[in-house]
C-alpha cells in the first residue's frame, strides 16, 4: 500500500466483533466463569450460580424491553421496515424474564425471592439501558442489545456442555438450550438492523459502539460474579 493510500475503516460489524471478542476474553478470566467451567467444579455450586444468574434476568430484563422500546420509539422514521424489525426483535425477548423464573424454580429457586428488590448489579444493568435508551442517542441500544445476543448464544453452547456432563434435566435447561440456538438468528437481525440505521444515519456506528463499551461496563462480569457470591452464601448456609 502506497503512502498516499488511506486504508478504508473497517465496517461496524467488523469493529463489534472485535469489542465481542474483548469482552469474552475478559470473561474468561472472571471468577464465575472458572468457577462454572472448571472440570473439577462443585455440581451443587455450578447449579446455584446457574440458579442465581437466572434469579438476576428476572430482575434486569423487563427494564432491558421498556428501555428499548422507548430507544426505538426515538428511532428516525424513515424506515418502516427497520422499525419493523426492531420491534420484532424486542418482542420476542418480552417472555424472557419468565423463562429463567421458570429454570430459577427448576433448579430450587424460592420464586418469593425474585420479588425482592434488584441487586445492585442488576439495578446497575436496568440503569444502563434506561439511560443509554432515554438519554442517547437511540442507535447507542443497539450497543447493548448486540452484546445480549451474540454473546448469549456463545455462554449458552459452553454452559451446555457443562450441562450435559453434570447430567442436568432437559426440564431444567429450558433457558439455556433456547438461547444457545434463537440468538443466533437474533445476531443476525441486530447486526442487520445496526447497518440499516447506519445507511440512514451513518454517525449512528459511533454511538453503537459507545452502547457496547458503557454496557460492557456492568454486564455481564458484575452481574455474574455477583451470582457467585449469592451462590456461595447459598451454600455456607
Amino acid at each position: 500500500m502506497s503512502q498516499n493510500t488511506i486504508a478504508p475503516p473497517k465496517s461496524i460489524s467488523i469493529e463489534l466483533e472485535s469489542h465481542l471478542e474483548s469482552l469474552i476474553h475478559d470473561i474468561e478470566k472472571s471468577a464465575c466463569y472458572r468457577a462454572v467451567m472448571a472440570d473439577d467444579s462443585d455440581p451443587k455450586l455450578v447449579t446455584s450460580i446457574l440458579k442465581n444468574i437466572y434469579l438476576a434476568i428476572s430482575w434486569y430484563q423487563p427494564h432491558v424491553t421498556e428501555a428499548t422500546f422507548t430507544a426505538v420509539g426515538r428511532m428516525p422514521k424513515s424506515s418502516e421496515q427497520m422499525i419493523k424489525s426492531m420491534i420484532l426483535q424486542q418482542v420476542e425477548e418480552v417472555e424472557h424474564a419468565d423463562m429463567a423464573l421458570r429454570d430459577f424454580s427448576r433448579l430450587g429457586g424460592d420464586l418469593s425471592v425474585a420479588e425482592k428488590p434488584a441487586s445492585p448489579a442488576c439495578m446497575a444493568v436496568a440503569a444502563m439501558c434506561r439511560f443509554l435508551g432515554e438519554h442517547c442517542h437511540p442507535a447507542s441500544y443497539l450497543g447493548f442489545m448486540y452484546i445480549f445476543e451474540a454473546l448469549t448464544p456463545v455462554m449458552a453452547s459452553r454452559v451446555q456442555a457443562v450441562m450435559t456432563r453434570l447430567n442436568y434435566d432437559a426440564s431444567a435447561r429450558e433457558f439455556v438450550d433456547f438461547h444457545a440456538e434463537e440468538d443466533i438468528r437474533h445476531t443476525d437481525m441486530v447486526v442487520g438492523m445496526i447497518e440499516d440505521i447506519n445507511a440512514i444515519a451513518p454517525e449512528a456506528a459511533g454511538h453503537v459502539l459507545h452502547g457496547f463499551d458503557s454496557f460492557a461496563q456492568v454486564y455481564p462480569i458484575p452481574v455474574w460474579d455477583e451470582a457467585l457470591l449469592r451462590a456461595y452464601a447459598e451454600l455456607k448456609s
